[in-house]
């Protein structure tokens, strides 16, 4: 079956950007320290829609998923078995029409104590 209709809700115009707080690439955590990361689409117009899945990496391992809004995940560095100095953290997230996007920032845990 060929659709004689366009796709309107997947194109540019809907597209979902993510945007995660909580973070930051500049600042060196504890390892003992929560961080709280909360991801919203940071595109807000009318055709926007909500984010209702997000999976949450560092340094390519899984730490999580959220199944609901708020978007929101807290994580102990020092609990993380791939933990390094520098690492990366990637959301993957989903809006209720299957958009998907991507979110990857790095940041820094003092692993040694001083």
């Amino acid at each position: 079956i060929i659709p004689k209709e366009s796709d309107d809700i997947h194109g540019p115009m809907s597209a979902l950007v993510v945007a995660v707080s909580g973070i930051s690439d500049t600042f060196i955590y504890d390892k003992g320290s929560t961080i709280t990361l909360i991801v919203e689409n940071s595109i807000k117009t009318a055709s926007s829609t909500e984010i209702l899945r997000a999976d949450f990496y560092v340094n390519g391992a899984f730490i999580g998923s959220v199944n609901k809004p708020p978007i929101q995940l807290s994580f102990v560095p020092g609990e993380l078995e791939n933990l390094t100095q520098m690492n990366i953290l990637r959301v993957v997230a989903y809006d209720s029409i299957y958009n998907k996007a991507e979110f990857m920032s790095s940041f820094n845990v003092q692993i040694e104590d001083i």
